[in-house]
């Protein structure tokens, strides 16, 4: 793994709604790619629902015994009805 120092220079911050979801699966390659599909920018783009993945989970950490990703999605604003028909999508 490449350990290249990252400068800690900028940061975003807004108002708005946000959901910090559990993904688990039978195996860490459909989780991972679970976690990255529903947050991609293809699936979370800028205007509708912004998406990023928060950390990785081994069996033993997630409520039903199987790999899991921590999830989050995000919405400026405070539509409620906009934010969970986006997050219908994931």
């Amino acid at each position: 793994m490449n350990y290249d120092k990252v400068e800690d220079t900028f940061f975003e911050a807004f108002e708005g709604k946000y959901v910090r979801a559990l993904i688990t699966g039978p195996t860490k390659e459909i989780v991972k790619r679970a976690a990255y599909d529903s947050t991609s920018t293809p699936s979370a783009v800028i205007g509708r629902v912004e998406g990023g993945v928060e950390g990785f989970l081994d069996e033993n950490e997630t409520p039903d015994g199987r790999y899991g990703a921590i999830v989050q999605y995000w919405l400026g604003g405070d539509d409620v009805e906009k934010f969970a028909f986006e997050l219908s999508y994931r």
